[in-house]
């Protein structure tokens, strides 16, 4: 299979340079990139794209999504939770284990992955759970999960409140070459706002106590969706310091001003809360100096209903994988960040974090790439979506970037239209 993409422009090889010209991929492999005639390529192709302008970038990673099987396929399916993937030009993402029951061993996570591989190209990782049943009482097999190669650990949607129990996660994972990502939160705080959104003590006072056993373990700590300043200001000192740890930002703690939002209904609720303004400017800030690692979408689906309902009745979380890039373009660009520097935080970054190559751009390399269009302005609307959760807080935002073509392999996972195909 011979494909070939006329008027695009890309960002190539490692170090991201502008490129342009056509692009001819064979069998799963860019064969060239802009040093040959359109005239002879074009005879040779089995399918021509006209790009039209579009950029060719890396195609995405997200290590932090909710896919809700087994358990509660009423919000989501791994082939939902795979399609708003396809979508959104992810592929490679990593389920988290707060499932019904919980994925804490080897033969329900293989299950898992397996089925993945018949719904979807997308590669499909599947964390295990730190403590069984998330009890957050004992360790859980992670040496016999590691011997399967399953080594990402989280215990996403809880927190380890033990410090001991946490201490001993760490130090096992750190054996066997894994890595634990961490949710934190401070549940005897948090447990008190159950009408508003929590203060974001309830996020830093776990950042900085799982900050000081990393420290004092020595080993690697992956923190997730960080929202806060003091949040921020920890990892910073911490790296400063040498510590091993790594964190995450969510598109939507970008996006949203929380300085700006009703809270008396459930739709904006999530975990952690939305912030306001000197928040935000703490996390760009983070991003700019490299203290933000990556972007990971926390993408959890629920039914609308537990949404459309007051705040301390409904459900933690917002569906917007198939947006994370549009979301995370439009608060960067209006930051002055570059598409560079999005590329290494969407793409590079959780790649790199599970011992991963770059998916670059470039001769003899696997095609793993999507193409956007970065000055095209659009509002969201529900029936655009394909997860089954329907609990965007995107809907009736308008957003600037957009995916318009997905490719990996022989492969093209999504288009946004086929009038530009021949």
């Amino acid at each position: 299979m011979k494909r070939l993409i006329l008027n695009a422009t890309y960002l190539r090889g490692a170090s991201l340079e502008w490129d342009k010209g056509p692009l001819l991929i064979e069998d799963g492999v860019v064969k060239t990139i802009g040093n040959e005639s359109c005239e002879k390529l074009m005879a040779e192709a089995h399918e021509v794209i006209d790009a039209n302008g579009w950029i060719g970038i890396p195609a995405f990673a997200d290590l932090h999504v909710h896919f809700r099987e087994p358990g509660f396929e009423a919000k989501e399916t791994l082939e939902t939770g795979l399609r708003a993937a396809e979508k959104g030009g992810f592929t490679l993402v990593a389920a988290m284990p707060n499932t019904k029951p919980p994925l804490d061993s080897v033969d329900r996570i293989e299950a898992l992955v397996e089925k993945a591989k018949g719904l979807s190209e997308v590669e499909f990782l599947q964390f295990a759970a730190v403590t069984l049943g998330q009890k957050g009482e004992t360790v859980v097999d992670v040496e016999a999960l590691a011997a399967k190669n399953l080594k990402l650990f989280s215990e996403d949607g809880h927190e380890v409140q033990s410090p001991e129990r946490f201490k001993e996660a760490l130090v096992r994972v750190e054996k066997v070459g894994g890595i634990v990502v961490t949710h934190c939160e401070d549940h005897p705080l948090t447990v008190e706002f159950k009408d508003a959104p929590y203060p974001p003590e309830g996020e830093w006072h776990m950042v900085k106590r799982d900050i000081e056993l990393a420290a004092e373990t020595q080993t690697r700590l992956h923190l997730a969706h960080l929202s806060t300043k003091e949040s921020i200001e920890l990892v910073r000192k911490a790296k400063a310091e040498g510590v091993r740890v790594t964190s995450e930002v969510a598109p939507h703690h970008l996006f949203f001003n929380a300085d700006r939002l009703n809270f008396t209904t459930a739709f904006y609720k999530v975990n952690p809360p939305l912030r306001g303004e000197k928040h935000i400017a703490a996390l760009i800030e983070g991003i700019k100096d490299g203290t933000v690692d990556m972007i990971a979408s926390d993408h959890a689906p629920h039914e609308i209903e537990s949404k459309r309902c007051p705040y301390g009745q409904g459900s933690y979380g917002f569906s917007g994988l198939e947006y994370s890039f549009s979301a995370t373009h439009t608060a960067l660009r209006a930051n002055g960040i570059s598409l560079r520097t999005l590329v290494k935080l969407m793409s590079f970054a959780p790649r790199n974090l599970i011992g991963r190559e770059d998916n670059i751009i470039e001769n003899q390399h696997f095609a793993d790439l999507v193409f956007v269009n970065l000055d095209e302005s659009f509002t969201i609307k529900e029936e655009d979506l394909v997860s089954k959760g329907k609990n965007c807080p995107y809907i009736g935002h308008e957003m600037t970037g957009a995916v318009k073509c997905v490719i990996l392999g022989d492969q093209v996972l999504y288009r946004s239209d086929e009038k530009n195909v021949r």
